[in-house]
């Protein structure tokens, strides 16, 4: 697992749209990311995040970091989620689908 986010937590307002639903709506910006990798789903990542905000969000990206080969683990994921910018947290999470999905459709 050498694999880093391809971007800073920090680094989301070049993707404003996606940082305004994130802070809205945490949970909508994480299915698409889920979808977006996946190809399919993204409905059960979404309700997760919405019923148990920081668990759900934790959990959800664990599964994006497992998929990218990504170091950490689910417990900092969760004080993360508690204590930073949620919303910067998804949108992350989202450019990096992206960016993924980019790279493997070349």
């Amino acid at each position: 697992m050498s694999e880093k986010w391809s971007t800073n937590i920090f680094n989301c307002f070049p993707v404003l749209p996606a940082f305004i639903i994130s802070y809205c709506c945490p949970c909508i910006i994480q299915g698409i990311s889920v979808l977006e990798v996946e190809g399919e789903g993204g409905c059960g990542e979404c309700l997760m995040g919405m019923l148990c905000l920081s668990i759900g969000l934790s959990l959800n990206r664990n599964k994006l970091r497992d998929k990218f080969g990504i170091q950490g683990n689910c417990v900092a994921d969760c004080l993360a989620y508690s204590c930073c910018c949620h919303c910067c947290l998804t949108t992350q999470e989202y450019i990096h689908a992206v960016r993924y999905t980019e790279k493997i459709n070349k």
